[in-house]
């Protein structure tokens, strides 16, 4: 994980983050990715597929190249979640959080503690058995990040609960999804643009960062005016159109 930005940190003083989604399962990706100056990716395990050793390959390069990479479990289940954490991942990206209990879930087995995160010292993020117990721990909870993602209709009514859940760095506002579960056309739809107001104002209150889905510099500038200061701009599959 990144020593260089403290991803975490930014997340609590709400500073800008630039990051990209990788959706191709390969290494080379994020070497060309740092080698253009990304500092920090989101690879979507949810929306693409990635055996577990492509995504480890992934995120040992990420770490080796000191790059945030954010990992989008499929299910946010915690095997998933132990899994991309374990492997080095900067932080999990949980989707589809639609409630304060489903938060407060999440983040207990985003980190250790009881009935959380699962402890073993011989992994890439526990530096192969080069740290102590403590020091890991210690580490992980300095640096690990939570990301939820909001997305359901269901959700709006427990923005404030979501939001306020101790432990989240992010909240994540799923514009598409809300798009689709309000029987919308586009995310620019008046009422999924005043939900995604709403999912704003919430995580803004509760002094999170608001990490939303630009499509391009332009979408990322509007995102930016309305409030999210972590703006993840096309993918690397974008980037290679002409």
């Amino acid at each position: 994980m990144s020593t260089l930005s403290n991803l975490k940190a930014r997340l609590a003083a709400r500073t800008p983050v630039d990051a990209v989604v990788v959706r191709t399962p390969s290494y080379q990706v994020i070497e060309v990715l740092a080698a253009r100056g990304v500092g920090c990716v989101m690879i979507d395990t949810e929306h693409a597929v990635f055996d577990p050793s492509q995504l480890d390959a992934m995120l040992a390069v990420a770490s080796a190249l000191d790059i945030d990479a954010l990992v989008r479990v499929a299910v946010a289940d915690q095997a998933r979640i132990q899994q991309a954490l374990d492997s080095g991942a900067t932080g999990v990206v949980l989707p589809h959080v639609d409630s304060a209990r489903r938060a407060a879930e999440v983040v207990r087995w985003g980190h250790y503690g009881d009935g959380g995160r699962g402890y073993s010292g011989s992994t890439r993020s526990a530096g192969w058995g080069s740290r102590s117990m403590a020091e890991v721990v210690a580490g992980a909870a300095s640096s690990t990040v939570v990301v939820v993602q909001v997305e359901d209709v269901a959700a709006l009514d427990e923005l404030d609960g979501i939001a306020g859940t101790a432990g989240v760095d992010a909240v994540f506002v799923g514009a598409a999804d809300l798009a689709v579960g309000m029987g919308a056309g586009s995310t620019t739809d008046r009422e999924v643009v005043a939900a995604c107001d709403r999912i704003v104002a919430a995580a803004t209150a509760a002094r999170r960062s608001v990490v939303a889905y630009a499509s391009d510099a332009d979408d990322a500038a509007r995102w930016r005016a309305r409030g999210a200061n972590v703006v993840i701009t096309g993918s690397d599959q974008s980037r290679l159109q002409p």
